[in-house]
């Protein structure tokens, strides 16, 4: 582990109420902490983000994020048929996937930086990663960023300050990349709490939409099709409340299908909301992304010094397995002279 894995980078807002701390491992989010409450569960110390047990958390997930069926890449690409992935997905009841980029994916990579900049609003800082060509079984030479801000504003009711977390990236295909074209699905697999506490008990949710796309329950590979989640209220923003044991949530929610390769070009649209009356802290996610994968952090079940159902997986995304999907890989394709991007933000207040 080389001391550069272990740099620890801490953006702080101008009244000193809320901080995020970021490492250059995994360009990983350690630690959110508003009005002192960490909002985003971590472990003590950036050597245990290597472990094997770790769920992703805080990470820049890549190179695709999510699932590619059959841990291959099946459509013709960079002059090959098809490319083989490494299969590490231990979740699904059958058939190989490729989870997350692999076991060896952008989580585990050491990114460069950062290049920190300070306004009156906030501070930013950037993180760079270069993906060579082949690197994990993906085609294409890339550059790839990764922006975090935190910024504080006047809150809406007038009382008191927002905190927003901004969560910023791009890639672009290298000018000397052998080949011309790659693809591309990055996200950040932060688990988010408002609760104060061990678990999300008591939380109220409120999402955006339930719209998702429909799975193969043992692959859990998406068909193609998009339609109602069963088990949670139609309509927007609707409220769910978080029990101990329900409802279990792992799913990808449709915001909607306009998908440019850039989508920071479209307005932010919020897509989830949290609270919690005994902290009285509110979140709201907002991207531009047209996906989101949520969870209601199970897997954190595995990680030591973590507990189950101890945040919410807010990863905004492209369509699961798009790379593999003839009708939605316009959302993950870059050719040279493309800019891939998006951008998602946490916003905390207080009543």
């Amino acid at each position: 582990m080389s001391s550069s894995s272990e740099n620890l980078t801490t953006l702080t807002c101008p009244s000193g109420n809320a901080h995020v701390t970021i490492a250059n491992l995994g360009a990983t989010i350690i630690d959110y902490t508003v009005h002192g409450h960490r909002v985003v569960p971590g472990f003590p110390n950036v050597k245990d983000y290597l472990k094997p047990t770790n769920p992703y958390a805080g990470a820049t997930i890549g190179r695709v994020s999510n699932r590619i069926q059959g841990a291959k890449l099946s459509l013709p690409l960079a002059g090959r048929q098809s490319h083989g992935l490494d299969s590490n997905d231990a979740y699904a009841k059958k058939g190989a996937s490729c989870l997350h980029g692999g076991a060896d994916g952008f989580h585990q990579k050491v990114f460069e930086g950062p290049i920190i900049d300070t306004t009156k609003e906030g501070s930013t800082a950037t993180f760079t990663l270069h993906s060579p060509h082949m690197e994990a079984g993906f085609p294409g030479d890339i550059t790839v960023k990764a922006i975090y801000s935190l910024a504080e504003s006047p809150s809406a009711s007038g009382s008191g300050s927002t905190f927003s977390l901004g969560v910023e990236y791009s890639a672009v295909l290298n000018a000397n990349s052998p080949v011309d074209e790659a693809v591309v699905a990055l996200t950040n697999h932060s688990y988010f709490t408002v609760s104060g506490n061990s678990t999300n008990a008591g939380t109220e949710l409120r999402l955006a939409t339930s719209s998702i796309l429909e799975i193969n329950p043992d692959t859990l590979i998406p068909n193609g099709k998009i339609g109602p989640h069963a088990d949670l209220p139609s309509g927007s923003f609707a409220p769910i409340t978080i029990t101990h044991t329900e409802p279990v949530i792992d799913n990808c929610f449709v915001l909607d299908d306009d998908c440019p390769l850039d989508t920071r070009q479209k307005p932010l649209q919020p897509f989830a909301r949290l609270y919690h009356p005994s902290t009285r802290l509110h979140l709201e996610a907002s991207t531009t992304e047209p996906a989101f994968q949520l969870t209601t952090g199970e897997s954190l079940a595995v990680a030591p010094g973590l507990e189950k159902r101890g945040g919410f997986a807010l990863e905004a995304q492209r369509f699961v397995n798009a790379v593999n999907n003839a009708d939605w890989i316009g959302q993950v394709k870059i050719w040279k002279g493309d800019v891939w991007g998006s951008k998602t933000t946490y916003s905390i207040w207080k009543d």
